[in-house]
Formats: C-alpha cells, sequence, structure tokens
C-alpha cells in the first residue's frame, strides 16, 4: 500500500495547453528557408520564442518531463527544448510548438533514432495522435499509454504507444526508478523488497534487469552513507 498514487500524480497533459506564438514567432516556424543551423540562431526573436515556449510547456507539463515525468529543475533552465520528430528527420518542423516539449536530460540524449513517425514520406506536420509512433503529449494522455505498477516501476501499457516510447527514451533507466522511489518517500527494507522482488521477474539478459541492479546498487550506497 502506498500513501502517493503515482498513476494519478503523472496523469496531466499538454492537450489544449500548447504554446501559442505571436505574430513574430509564427513567421519563424513557417519559415521555409529554415535549415540545420535555424536551432541554434541567436537573434532575438529566435531565443525570446524558445524561451517563452519553453516556460508556458514547462508549467504546462506540471514543472516535469514530459515522458518519465521526473522533476525539472527549476524553470527547466538546463534543460533542452525536445523535439518529438527530430531536427534529422524533419527539419523544417524545427520550431512548431506540438513538436516540442521539455524533458529531462537522460530522455533528450538518450533517444534511439527511429523514426516517431507512422508515416516517415510525409512533409505535412501531424495533427492527430495516430500519426505518431510514440507519445506525443500535445495529442496523448500519458495514463493511457504507461503505467507505475508496484509503486515505483514505469512500464508502457501494452497496445498503446506505451512500449515503443518505453524503449525510444530508454525508460527502463535506474533514475527513473528513484525517482518516483523519491516521490513514494519509500526508502529502506520496504523498497529493497520491491527491488529484489522485481530483479527476479526480469529476464537475466535484460536492460531492464541491469537497471533494477543499478538501483539496488544506488539504495545500498544510501545506506551506507546514512542517506
Amino acid at each position: 500500500m502506498f500513501l502517493i498514487n503515482l498513476n494519478n500524480r503523472y496523469r496531466y497533459t499538454l492537450i489544449n495547453k500548447t504554446y501559442i506564438p505571436s505574430v513574430d514567432e509564427i513567421l519563424i516556424i513557417n519559415d521555409i528557408t529554415i535549415d540545420d543551423t535555424y536551432w541554434t540562431k541567436r537573434n532575438k526573436v529566435y531565443v525570446d520564442y524558445k524561451i517563452n515556449l519553453k516556460q508556458s510547456h514547462y508549467f504546462g507539463q506540471i514543472r516535469r518531463c514530459a515522458y518519465c515525468r521526473a522533476k525539472l529543475r527549476t524553470d527547466a533552465y538546463w534543460e533542452d527544448l525536445d523535439h518529438v520528430v527530430s531536427q534529422n528527420e524533419k527539419v523544417k518542423w524545427m520550431f512548431i510548438p506540438k513538436n516540442l516539449i521539455v524533458t529531462c536530460e537522460p530522455c533528450n540524449r538518450l533517444k534511439n533514432a527511429n523514426s516517431t513517425l507512422t508515416n516517415p514520406a510525409t512533409n505535412v506536420f501531424p495533427n492527430i495522435s495516430d500519426d505518431f509512433n510514440i507519445f506525443n503529449p500535445h495529442f496523448d494522455n500519458w495514463s493511457d499509454h504507461f503505467e507505475i505498477f508496484k509503486g515505483i516501476f514505469l512500464r508502457g501499457i501494452p497496445g498503446t504507444k506505451g512500449p515503443a516510447t518505453y524503449k525510444h527514451c530508454h525508460l527502463y533507466r535506474h533514475d527513473v526508478i528513484i525517482n518516483n522511489v523519491e516521490e513514494q518517500i519509500l526508502w529502506g527494507s520496504s523498497t529493497m523488497k520491491r527491488l529484489t522482488q522485481r530483479l527476479k521477474e526480469v529476464a537475466v539478459d535484460s536492460v531492464e534487469h541491469v537497471h533494477i541492479q543499478r538501483a539496488i546498487n544506488h539504495m545500498i550506497q544510501r545506506k551506507k552513507n546514512n542517506q
């Protein structure tokens, strides 16, 4: 029994909360000359647009990572804006608000290179959930695709975009488990029991096994250091 239901805590969505750009910002978004150098432009209008959008989505995401739901640093100052459809795949979409979310650094950096579109050949930005093969918080409810089970473990719900996103962002990571432990304020033998039990349930040669073992090692070190 847990004091906190993380499935309820993580239930929020960006649907109908997407940043609404100004007239000048719309010109940036629709610029047909966009290439891969535009994301790092230092002109004020580009810098301000990214700041405005990041702040809007940061608070719309309840100050949490769009994927793993870890708490983001204050104002997401050190976090990057993440492209649901990568710049490498669709460079012309780099400034589209519904292609931009705020994520923690691991979710941003560890994503694999697979296409996130059900139709990679399209040149028109999708406007429905089914056009993406991973979770997009501008179109999807997190709780329809993911769940927390046994209080601290995250998994994708079978038959949804959750399992594909789980692999895409490496959501089996041990930091995701530990973040959920922190959310539960659950330490000591109770946590270790759940971790060791789960370790026995997954394949020994799986990435999940590796990261659960890392979570166990983390817990051991905290105990040794009275933390």
